[in-house]
């Protein structure tokens, strides 16, 4: 019989074996009260008595779909198929992809009542939602000792809600990681970051920060930085933050196995690396920088060793951190790499081998290999166990080891902190993004069901490559991937080294200015999207909500083509090329429709609820505002990287409401750390409608009092607008 514990009511959580403790939960379990007891009878258990392993089993009804699960390739109903959680860099996103870089169990079974399922395992996870058997939804865990959370509530929002104060409050980055990034792999020297910098400028491209890739380190050794490229990143990084521009850097796991690298040397010294199966000899896989070994992230003494190494690159001005290849991705071992060459060497000999001669050239398989996750140990709580057992938490403790020193050295301030790889647990103190996406419209309407479901698991700051990683984008994709970008959380435009550039510069004067457009419409409705994600995060709710999270009528469709920006703005993309019209379904109820543009948003036209057509040109952001709000924007977002200057005193307000409405205006300084909403530098501002009109009224509450100019535009469901002004 399991042991059950109910840290949070209609939460409950069993635990099968002897779990370790993955982090994944906001408090230890170790602290909670434990009693024996069964999962409920609609959630079969079968254990296996000689391995440990485990299978949980749900009947399905017809009706009933799955969603959440984090990152995944697929549909945003999960209905139908098989998911294998086992983090993996796997750089081609098909349908036909089960693993991805993350490992996010948690999922929703909506139905009549609904009931979300968290498992909390570091092993491999396999997870069948209705594909060998429509009728049911069965979920392998591989490796003994693992916890299985069951989260009751009224609607899918209580449930999200119950789960993320079970695994606790999501991350919220400092103010300038919301505006707009730039990066490529690479950006190779001084001279080409420099000329980043100054063509943003020169076209009026709003740009907050600047990614360095891995060919800003000698020789790809971490935590250097190649002198004849890089000759002062001091004077570099000084120069770009005068004018607003934070550098952020790369950093893998990876550490080159050479004797004289002082990293190499001080980690093997001390024994901070991972060891093959006789806990003796060094396992080394070959990354970048070629034959590699692994710091065992999984002791808190070589965390807080690999944390210390990041101080070097803050004290030359580096703002930002972006951990990648963590899942960790390996690309060979040497054992692995001579066994290829013998086999190679032996079937050039003979015609008789010409078909696996051709097949071992064309997919040599050597990149991340599941076996290499067999060939080498951690110490886990005090004992050794292979990779495989505990694989998911790898980049995940990395990240933790970067988070846990940046918070020691700036206790009160938030950092900037990026991953590829993650687990539950991580959304409380990093970023991720989707990884190696194409240029493909595919991957652009994928983009959207990634947004919900990632933030439904608690990382709400996220987003893709915009544009693609892989392959050449066209204008046209990079125009819409930029208006859909301009309300994700994370806004990065990222590209590959063999693909052709895609900054908004690199393509026509159209291209320029339809990117432009949409990049400072995301800067003119930053008070709204700042404001709103850190009172989502706060409140542990989701930023970017799939409708069906706030309307019953949606819950049938499952729409993953349109989402809810913040509690506000209906954001329906254009996901396809050439398109000139746009089908969108709206929720019950009157709909303002907005005109998006460089300026930001003004109210259009009162639409009802259900099924409408746009005109969509190539300049088209289709834009609704739910009845009831009142959306606050800078006046001005003219000026580049203003994210950096503070607070703004005006802005501009577009309203929808018969009755009242009221929006939120953050006064923080954009770095410090505040614990809960009510400690955060803010102001009310409260739009109600009285028998002589509108009026409006500001709250500083305990903030600060401060001059603010308001120009307001109301709109109601009779059609009416109405434009006021107001001052403090």
């Amino acid at each position: 019989m399991p042991n059950l514990a109910t840290p949070i009511p209609l939460v409950s959580v069993f635990s099968f074996g002897s779990p370790i403790d993955t982090g994944a939960f906001a408090s230890s379990p170790f602290a909670w009260s434990w009693t024996p007891g069964t999962p409920p009878a609609w959630c079969r258990v079968t254990e296996s008595a000689s391995d440990g392993t485990a299978e949980v089993s749900v009947a399905l009804g017809k009706a009933d779909k799955i969603a959440g699960l984090g990152l995944h390739v697929g549909p945003l109903n999960c209905r139908g198929n098989t998911f294998c959680l086992f983090s993996t860099d796997n750089s081609v996103h098909t349908p036909a992809v089960r693993s991805m870089y993350g490992a996010h169990s948690f999922h929703l079974i909506l139905r009549e009542k609904p009931v979300g399922l968290f498992v909390d395992s570091p092993s491999e996870v396999t997870i069948d939602a209705g594909c060998t058997r429509r009728d049911t939804l069965s979920i392998r865990v591989s490796e003994p000792g693992w916890r299985l959370a069951i989260i009751e509530g009224s609607s899918p929002t209580e449930i999200i809600h119950r789960y993320l104060l079970l695994t606790g409050t999501p991350y919220i980055p400092p103010r300038w990681a919301f505006g707009f990034h730039q990066s490529r792999w690479s950006y190779e020297n001084e001279a080409a970051v420099r000329e980043v910098a100054e063509s943003a400028l020169a076209n009026d491209i709003p740009l907050d920060v600047i990614h360095l890739d891995i060919h800003y380190m000698d020789g790809y050794r971490v935590f250097t930085v190649d002198e004849s490229r890089f000759p002062n990143l001091e004077k570099l990084s000084a120069d770009l933050f005068e004018r607003g521009i934070r550098l952020v850097s790369i950093l893998d796991p990876g550490v080159k196995a050479e004797k004289g690298f002082p990293l190499y040397d001080e980690g093997k010294a001390k024994g901070f690396f991972c060891t093959k199966a006789d806990g003796k000899e060094l396992f080394e896989g070959a990354v970048w920088p070629g034959r590699s070994v692994f710091p065992d992230f999984f002791r808190a003494d070589v965390r807080h060793w690999w944390g210390a190494q990041y101080r070097k690159l803050q004290s030359m001005g580096i703002s930002g951190f972006w951990n990648d290849m963590n899942e960790p991705a390996i690309f060979y071992t040497p054992e692995s790499l001579g066994e290829f060459a013998q086999k190679i060497d032996s079937y050039s000999q003979s015609d008789e081998h010409l078909d696996e001669l051709s097949s071992m050239i064309s997919r040599p398989g050597l990149g991340n290999r599941r076996s290499y996750c067999e060939q080498f140990l951690h110490e886990v709580e005090g004992e050794p166990r292979p990779n495989k057992a505990v694989h998911n938490l790898y980049g995940t403790l990395m990240t933790k080891a970067t988070a846990d020193s940046l918070a020691e050295t700036a206790p009160n301030k938030r950092h900037f902190l990026l991953s590829r790889s993650s687990y539950t647990g991580m959304h409380r103190y990093a970023a991720i993004w989707t990884g190696d996406n194409h240029s493909w419209w595919e991957h652009l309407a994928l983009n959207v069901q990634q947004l919900i479901s990632l933030n439904m698991s608690g990382f709400l700051f996220c987003g893709a490559d915009t544009g693609g990683f892989w392959g050449d984008s066209s204008p046209d994709l990079l125009v819409r991937w930029t208006q859909l970008s301009a309300f994700s959380p994370f806004c990065r435009n990222h590209s590959c080294l063999d693909s052709r550039r895609q900054e908004p510069w690199a393509f026509d004067q159209e291209t320029l200015g339809l990117c432009r457009d949409a990049i400072k419409l995301r800067y003119a409705i930053m008070p709204y999207l700042y404001g709103e994600f850190v009172r989502a995060a706060l409140s542990c709710q989701p930023f970017i909500r799939g409708l069906f999270l706030d309307h019953d009528d949606a819950r049938d469709r499952l729409t993953g083509d349109q989402f809810m920006c913040g509690p506000s703005l209906l954001v329906a993309p254009v996901l396809e090329p050439a398109a000139t019209q746009r089908h969108v379904w709206l929720p019950r109820g009157a709909w303002l429709e907005a005109s998006a543009s460089a300026a930001g948003l003004s109210g259009k036209r009162v639409v009802s609820g259900g099924d409408t057509r746009l005109e969509v040109g190539i300049g088209s952001m289709p834009v609704f505002l739910r009845n009831g709000s009142l959306v606050p924007m800078a006046a001005d977002s003219s000026a580049a990287s203003s994210l950096s200057k503070g607070v703004p005193n005006r802005y501009k307000l577009l309203g929808f409401t018969d009755t009242e409405a009221s929006c939120w205006l953050l006064l923080d300084d954009g770095e410090t750390a505040y614990k809960t909403w009510e400690e955060w530098p803010k102001c009310e501002v409260k739009v109600c409608r009285g028998n002589n009109g509108w009026s409006v009224a500001v709250d500083f509450g305990a903030a600060k009092r401060r001059p603010l100019e308001l120009e307001i535009e109301m709109w109601d469901s009779s059609v009416s607008a109405s434009r006021l002004t107001a001052r403090t």
